[in-house]
């Protein structure tokens, strides 16, 4: 009966130990963009809204920008714009998409809105279980725009222009 007890309790402890939230790396994050008056950047709607087929997103490998294009994939330019979950249209993205980024310990990418406006993009990760990467902080222009400690939503931040 004690030897019983005792493989309950075991079981029980390991059942309850704490998982990851999730079971594969998490790197991808949302950005919307609004101007000073906070119309949407990102809504075609809008008549100064950036013309989706434009942006190009450009990571920095080995301090080398490199333009994210794959033509046989589904999203070539390395990126989503869409509405949903959010109150605003918005840029999905995911550096760990990007050619060799396990090279890199953080992402660092351009953002190119446009051929004259350039935002840089660095993203600090963490890897607790090989290959499986986690953003803990995203920097917008070097200003902390997403933190894990304090930001419980999702990876989605809005920037100004």
């Amino acid at each position: 009966m004690k030897t019983l007890l005792i493989i309950s309790i075991i079981i029980i402890t390991i059942s309850c130990e704490k998982k990851a939230e999730t079971d594969i790396g998490d790197t991808h994050f949302r950005i919307s963009v609004l101007d000073s008056t906070g119309a949407d950047l990102l809504d075609t709607l809008n008549p100064n809204s950036y013309p989706w087929d434009s942006i190009r997103i450009y990571n920095v490998i080995n301090g080398i920008p490199v333009m994210y294009y794959y033509s046989n994939r589904g999203l070539q330019y390395g990126y989503l714009i869409t509405n949903e979950l959010t109150q605003y249209y918005h840029l999905l993205t995911d550096p760990d998409r990007f050619a060799y980024p396990d090279e890199e310990e953080n992402y660092l990418m351009y953002i190119a809105w446009t051929k004259e406006d350039l935002d840089t993009i660095l993203c600090e990760t963490n890897e607790p279980y090989e290959g499986r990467k986690f953003i803990e902080k995203i920097y917008y222009n070097g200003k902390l725009s997403w933190n894990c400690e304090t930001d419980t939503t999702d990876k989605h931040f809005i920037i100004v222009k």
